[in-house]
């Protein structure tokens, strides 16, 4: 939304834009799940990321829960509480 209104129409125009560290923290921020239990579906964001980016090798999704697990290969699970 905020990308339509500021008029940046492209995700090439974003991507090289002064305004493209702000926007990726701004999703990834958006991306953070509530829920204690992560779905397959929850990783469709950073499967997107990978599919886009090829240097996108790690990621995690931050979650409510307690314990911090591998999610697959390339993904875990992190508590909130323990981002710092």
């Amino acid at each position: 939304m905020a990308a339509y209104l500021t008029k940046w129409r492209t995700a090439e125009t974003l991507l090289h834009g002064a305004m493209a560290g702000a926007f990726f923290e701004t999703f990834v921020v958006g991306e953070i799940k509530l829920s204690a239990r992560v779905r397959p579906e929850d990783l469709a964001g950073i499967n997107y990321l990978r599919a886009k980016f090829k240097n996108v090798a790690r990621g995690a999704v931050i979650t409510a829960g307690q314990a911090s697990l591998p999610l697959d290969r390339h993904t875990e699970i992190i508590p909130a509480g323990l981002i710092s």
